[in-house]
């Protein structure tokens, strides 16, 4: 007999197309999980643990889409009678999924066959073997799970050469006396015959001749379930093993006669297991793999075969923890009811407010005859949200996007913006415009914090100035002004010299020439902020300081002529213009004059600086010009009023002089600095006397001498 092929190709281009359409039993290839992941987290159930897990499968020649092994979901939608579990093919799984419109679905994966599934089709040989293994250790004496067997060389090549085969061998104790080797367990039910296409049929076509076909499931073309054209009911598997003793199993499944149909076998999840208590950790979230403070409760499910009474879990409960402060008291035991396989205790944190992560609770539980069981559950402190806003004032002009900060909570945190932007702390909106903004904030804890913030009007300021320019010390006047107006509650005034105001507007006096930038910042009630700054706004001139030396400061009429020394610093030179008041009617305007005094006198002589910047200044001082000083010969002191003293023609008050008398024998009758004429030769008699007067002019020193007789 020769079978029509399909093409891999053209196979699979119907079936991916059929899949995506009206496919109900859903596949995931292997490729999202390990065989390791599978076998522990869909096939195994309670009351056995597992390891070595190893597959082999599709060759390398074999694209990457195709493999051999996977999950598959959703049976419920079919007639198969498991809902999820595990796949192992001959081919490709992605063939399983139905309706059944191939006839002939298969795909060569190039692979050859096992010798453990040659011995139970003698004469036959195995093609694209595809084996999973494992070892095991059960905790009570019997092992049990439930499968399908299905292929596409159903129905027509029953009893022909194309006998594909599975079965699933055990190899360790048997409690019967020595061991299991390679002992087949997948056997048509009351028999110790294999179940292969040729042991378990209904005919070629459907109809007979029964081969125990009371096992058999007909899947006629373009019926709505799974690809396969046969499958087993489901049967189970059942090998009675020895306590807390290591089994091997291998699960192996090949093509017979040729690489081309493919067959399957389907195996329910959970359903690898024996009585006994087993559990499994969870919890309420995927939040984290901790129990969190109000938050993240831990589930304990403990795990049997169905129990025909209430089967009763004890349990002790230890750990750092408290129980009844850190977390909701639990008992010390839970009943799993009769017909049922689990039973649960929820362990539940308590916020208590108090930092204490790394507090644990521990359940020790009589899991089976192998001995105790334990679980350990890790709590962690909730620490809680605290959402603040990154600009709490925010305004129109800040130019920069409106975020918050968000510490604390539990991970992932989820935003939520009323302008529609979320999973960001900050917003997509630089704010322009006076709108209001709020966020939601929910983390995994499910709490929600939520706040909305206001942008408020930026305050424009400018400021205009008065007096702007002018000589030290000078006062300029500054007036604020916004646009548009705002309630301003802050100004700061920065004047360039050192000097701030705090005023609306101002004055500032500055001190020192030079030019000065002027800064303000004002703050609306709002808290919004805004600046302006003018260079070199104000312009203050230096202040000359008028002073000059005369020379002399005293002189006489016979030498009239005096020298002025322009001394004035701080001046534009050039550019500062003089003006001189020399006291006597007469001006100069040279930088250092001289000047001729007709008349003796004391003039108050004036230097006036004016600077190109309107900057003056003045400094007065005194020069004295005297007439020739004439000395008497004689006097007269009898009181009558006419030359009773003697005195000096044109001596000025307070010049600085000396004068003393002598008498004709040499001794000083008379001595007085600064004289004045006073002296009227009191206490002495008639007679000549001689004097001597001194003093200063024209800078050096003057001395006269005279004789002057007294007549009463």
């Amino acid at each position: 007999m020769k079978k029509n092929i399909v093409t891999p190709i053209i196979a699979l281009f119907f079936v991916f197309n059929l899949f995506q359409s009206k496919a109900q039993l859903a596949i995931l290839p292997a490729s999202g999980q390990s065989a390791q992941q599978l076998v522990q987290q869909v096939l195994v159930g309670g009351g056995v643990t597992i390891s070595n897990v190893t597959f082999n499968g599709s060759g390398s020649t074999i694209p990457a889409s195709v493999v051999s092994m996977g999950r598959f979901l959703n049976g419920n939608t079919t007639n198969i009678g498991l809902t999820e579990g595990v796949l192992i093919t001959s081919g490709n799984i992605n063939i399983a999924p139905g309706p059944n419109t191939l006839t002939s679905a298969g795909l060569d994966l190039g692979l050859g066959g096992d010798p453990q599934l040659a011995t139970l089709i003698p004469g036959y040989t195995v093609y694209d073997a595809s084996v999973l293994e494992f070892d095991f250790r059960p905790i009570s004496d019997t092992l049990r799970f439930r499968y399908v067997f299905a292929s596409d060389e159903y129905p027509e090549f029953s009893g022909s050469n194309y006998n594909d085969v599975f079965g699933f061998f055990v190899t360790g104790p048997n409690p019967a006396g020595g061991n299991y080797t390679n002992y087949n367990i997948a056997l048509i039910p009351g028999t110790t015959t294999p179940v292969s296409i040729n042991n378990l049929n209904n005919g070629t076509t459907g109809t007979g001749p029964c081969n125990n076909c009371q096992y058999y499931v007909n899947n006629p073309p373009n019926a709505p379930t799974i690809q396969y054209d046969g499958f087993t009911t489901v049967l189970t598997a059942m090998a009675v093993v020895v306590p807390c003793q290591t089994y091997h199993i291998k699960i192996a499944i090949g093509d017979a006669g040729d690489h081309i149909y493919d067959s399957g076998v389907f195996l329910e999840a959970n359903s690898f297991s024996t009585s006994g208590v087993s559990y499994n950790l969870s919890y309420s979230s995927n939040i984290d793999t901790v129990a969190v403070e109000g938050c993240n409760d831990a589930i304990i499910n403990f795990i049997s075969a169905p129990q025909t009474s209430d089967f009763t879990v004890n349990y002790t409960v230890s750990g750092t923890a408290t129980s009844g402060a850190d977390y909701t008291a639990l008992g010390s035991s839970v009943t799993i009811p009769a017909g049922q396989t689990n039973a649960q205790i929820i362990v539940h944190p308590i916020v208590d407010g108090i930092a204490d992560n790394g507090e644990t609770v521990v359940i020790v539980f009589q899991a089976n005859p192998c001995g105790v069981d334990s679980v350990v559950i890790h709590i962690k402190d909730y620490e809680p949200m605290v959402v603040t806003w990154l600009n709490p004032t925010p305004c129109s002009n800040d130019g920069e996007p409106l975020g918050i900060d968000v510490t604390g909570g539990l991970p992932p945190m989820h935003y939520y913006w009323n302008t529609g932007d979320s999973a960001t702390t900050i917003i997509a909106v630089t704010p322009t415009t006076l709108n209001t903004y709020t966020y939601i904030v929910s983390d995994a804890c499910n709490v929600v914090l939520t706040d909305s913030i206001h942008v408020y009007q930026a305050a424009h300021v400018s400021f205009t100035g008065t007096n702007l320019e002018g000589c030290e010390p000078h006062s300029a006047n500054f007036t604020e002004s916004t646009n548009p107006p705002v309630n301003i509650g802050t100004w700061v005034w920065n004047f360039g010299d050192g000097n701030s105001a705090s005023t609306t507007n101002p004055s500032n006096q500055y001190l020192s020439a030079g030019n000065y930038t002027v800064f303000l910042k004002v703050i609306s009630v709002d808290g919004c902020k805004d600046s302006v700054s003018i260079p070199d706004y104000v312009h203050i001139y230096m202040q000359p300081t008028a002073e000059f030396a005369a020379n002399p400061w005293l002189t006489d009429i016979l030498s009239p002529t005096i020298n002025f020394d322009n001394q004035t610093i701080n001046f534009d030179n050039p550019g500062t213009s003089w003006n001189w008041d020399f006291g006597d009617s007469q001006q100069g305007s040279d930088m250092n004059p001289s000047h001729d005094f007709i008349n003796s006198g004391i003039y108050n002589v004036t230097l006036t600086a004016t600077t190109i910047h309107g900057c003056t200044n003045t400094k007065t001082h005194q020069v004295t010009v005297e007439d020739m000083l004439d000395f008497p010969n004689v006097i007269t002191p009898n009181q009558d009023g006419i030359n009773d003293k003697f005195e000096i023609l044109n001596l000025a008050e307070n010049r600085e002089c000396n004068f003393k008398v002598y008498n004709r024998w040499g001794k000083k009758v008379y001595d007085q600095n600064n004289y004045y004429n006073s002296w009227d030769g009191e206490g002495l008699a008639d007679g000549v006397y001689y004097w001597i007067f001194t003093y200063s002019s024209l800078n050096k020193d003057v001395e006269i001498s005279g004789s002057v007789t007294i007549i009463r």
